[in-house]
């Protein structure tokens, strides 16, 4: 993978994309979901969990434990290592990302009509922590972080990260927007770390 064009690729398809969907898709989906929450939301609340950036985490730590003390693989237990550090940086920086723009949640567009940027927001300004999608941020880094080390299952990585969003977009916590900037965020600072760790080394 050359991973300087594939950001370059990202980003410009990517950032066209999440204008579009601000001006002229954002609302329109997020009322559809809303209309539609008692088919929509059990599924996708379910769904979501997918891409809780914590099982993730455990998961790493103890795959980095089991190849550090049990089987002292140092290879292995530095992709898991780079695991863990990536979904924790992926994630920080969403959400500082998310503090930067302060974007209303759809909850808001539903109780008072808002949408749109408030900009510089306080932490516990929950509804208005909409962009980027947290855990679109954190599903893309996933998938990512899995296709560089079994690139011959990209498609099912990507899929699994696909559903992810589109699961955050239709239990209305998030616009189209939101998550083709998790999309966007989460993949190029997964390929920015690798490239800062690894170098051209593979994970």
């Amino acid at each position: 993978m050359n991973i300087k064009r594939t950001i370059s690729l990202i980003l410009l398809i990517g950032t066209p994309l999440i204008l579009l969907s601000y001006f002229f898709i954002d609302k329109t989906v997020a009322l559809y979901a809303i209309a539609h929450d008692d088919t929509f939301s059990p599924i996708f609340d379910t769904l979501s969990k997918g891409a809780d950036s914590t099982y993730w985490l455990i998961g790493s730590a103890l795959l980095w434990l089991f190849y550090k003390f049990y089987k002292k693989h140092e290879h292995r237990a530095k992709t898991a290592g780079f695991f863990f550090l990536t979904i924790i940086a992926t994630g920080l920086g969403a959400n500082i990302v998310k503090l930067i723009f302060g974007k209303a949640r759809p909850i808001l567009l539903k109780k008072e009509d808002i949408f749109g940027f408030k900009w510089f927001v306080s932490p516990s300004a929950y509804d208005y922590h909409s962009f980027p999608s947290g855990h679109t941020t954190t599903a893309f880094s996933v998938a990512t972080l899995l296709t560089l080390i079994f690139p011959r299952y990209w498609a099912a990585f990507y899929s699994y990260a696909t559903v992810m969003a589109l699961s955050r977009v239709l239990n209305w916590n998030h616009y189209v927007s939101d998550v083709v900037a998790g999309a966007m965020f989460g993949t190029i600072l997964t390929l920015l770390l690798k490239t800062i760790i690894f170098k051209n080394n593979k994970i």
